[in-house]
């Protein structure tokens, strides 16, 4: 009867361990810079749009060039975080099951009452999976974007440098 304990209680610190590795993998993530796409910016007729979230902080700015003109820096704060997955069973594990976080964020825009996303809140949700980050309200996408790792570990490493 103790051997079966001790290999339930075994499996139960095991799972533990994995949901902590795998929300620390997902949070870790987070942090970065993610870009527009080419085929999104040309359908949005802007030049670039970046997003650069910090995890840490519950923070974000979006920054917005069009004619190759700075037409919005804009921060942002994250509010709520919520699991979307398939497999309730490990919900971080992203190979046994669809695997997205979905947050919510609002817009603070002092300098431009009149940037396009101010009607606060908006979703955002994060696959780690092709690294895409889709900013949506009502189910409309307004922005789908992607990690741009090369610029994030650059950052990261100048920052704690």
């Amino acid at each position: 009867m103790s051997s079966v304990l001790s290999f339930i209680i075994i499996l139960i610190i095991f799972y533990l361990y994995i949901l902590y590795t795998d929300k620390q993998l997902y949070d870790s993530f987070l942090t970065g810079f993610y870009k527009g796409d080419s085929s999104y910016c040309s359908k949005a007729n802007i030049d670039e749009i970046v997003f650069y979230i910090n995890n840490s902080t519950n923070s974000g700015h979006v920054i917005i060039k069009q004619n190759n003109e700075l037409i919005e820096h804009t921060s942002f704060d994250i509010q709520k975080k919520l699991i979307i997955n398939s497999n309730t069973l490990i919900p971080f594990n992203n190979i046994l099951g669809s695997q997205f976080l979905e947050y919510d964020i609002v817009f603070i825009s002092e300098n431009n009452k009149d940037f396009c996303w101010n009607d606060s809140p908006y979703k955002m949700i994060l696959s780690i999976i092709n690294g895409s980050l889709t900013l949506i309200k009502n189910d409309v996408v307004h922005a789908i974007l992607y990690k741009d790792n090369g610029i994030s570990n650059e950052f990261i490493n100048y920052a704690t440098e």
